[in-house]
């Protein structure tokens, strides 16, 4: 009897000790899995997806008051005869924005064909003053909002719209890319195109600060295939603040500041165009003298440089109070520089 009782006393032993290495076993399989997670979520810290790393790195700038902007914008026009090419160079600078003191100015280096302008415009109390190629001052009415609508949104891109956003590490930082979209950016398709395609691409430095973004859009106007690539280089401005032009007196007030800018551009497209008709008609009526004069010109040229062909034809009838009637009729033909 005493020789069975202590054979189950040293069984009961052996169990306990099985168990509690057992215990161990589990506790440490436990530390393991803990340790394994807890990594697991630092690496996952270290490696946000890109929308994340895009977010945080364009805070700042949705933050700014200050920004300095340079905008390239390069757009190509294909068509049946080839392709047409403008390019814009614009730096832009931005003080305290989203203030009743908001200040803005914008200069622009403008190439559409072969023909070149500038632009410098500043913007104070909502007002913007408006200096073409140093010959012609206007100024007019425009709100703080609409002045930003014409740059600022190229600075950021509206990352809600794209399918994926994939990232590339390089040695200056994080490049992200934006591609599969749902539809374009709000500011970048003009009314009545269809839309193609887009890419957005955004450069973070080391420091997790944006520093670039590239918008490329296509579309389909009218007859001609759209091809426009916009880059916008920003960074926060801690300069002097703004001041008006100095001699403001120079400035002519118009209806519509706007205006100014699309008839220039216009009248840069017709000067590049390889094609273009027109007619002019001019009527001048003196009850004084008893005269009165109608004229007409018609113009059609095409090609440009040596292949430069140009049509005019002038008519001019004059009515006098004797009622006597003059036509004068006129036509020109210019080919190889004759």
């Amino acid at each position: 009897m005493c020789k069975m009782k202590i054979m189950l006393f040293m069984l009961c032993v052996m169990l306990l000790l099985g168990l509690c290495g057992c215990d161990k076993q589990v506790i440490d399989e436990t530390a393991e899995m803990n340790s394994f997670v807890t990594e697991m979520a630092a690496e996952d810290v270290n490696e946000l997806p890109g929308i994340d790393i895009y977010i945080q790195a364009a805070q700042p700038l949705r933050d700014a008051k200050n920004l300095k902007v340079e905008l390239t914008t390069e757009k190509t026009i294909t068509v049946d005869t080839g392709d047409f090419k403008v390019v814009s160079n614009q730096e832009l600078i931005l003080t305290n924005i989203g203030k009743e003191d908001f200040a803005a100015s914008m200069a622009e280096e403008l190439e559409i064909g072969d023909y070149y302008d500038e632009f410098t415009e500043y913007y104070e109390d909502g007002v913007l003053y408006v200096n073409i190629y140093d010959v012609d001052y206007f100024k007019g009415n425009m709100t703080e909002e609409n002045f930003l609508d014409r740059f600022a949104p190229a600075v950021l891109l509206n990352e809600s719209l794209y399918g994926e956003i994939s990232t590339e590490e390089t040695e200056a930082g994080v490049t992200l890319t934006f591609s599969n979209p749902t539809g374009p950016e709000a500011w970048a398709l003009p009314e009545g195109a269809e839309f193609m395609n887009a890419v957005g691409i955004a450069k973070v430095n080391a420091n997790g600060t944006l520093t670039k973004t590239t918008y490329t859009i296509e579309y389909i106007q009218g007859n001609s295939v759209i091809s426009m690539e916009i880059t916008a280089e920003s960074e926060i401005y801690d300069e002097e603040v703004l001041k008006a032009p100095q001699e403001i007196t120079i400035y002519k007030e118009v209806d519509s500041i706007e205006a100014l800018r699309l008839y220039d551009m216009a009248i840069l497209y017709l000067c590049s165009a390889e094609t273009a008709s027109s007619t002019i008609n001019q009527t001048i009526v003196s009850q004084a003298a008893g005269y009165s004069s109608s004229e007409q010109i018609m113009l059609h040229y095409d090609g440009t440089g040596q292949e430069h062909i140009s049509d005019i034809q002038y008519t001019t009838t004059s009515l006098y109070s004797s009622y006597d009637t003059d036509t004068f009729s006129q036509t020109e033909h210019f080919q190889n520089g004759m």
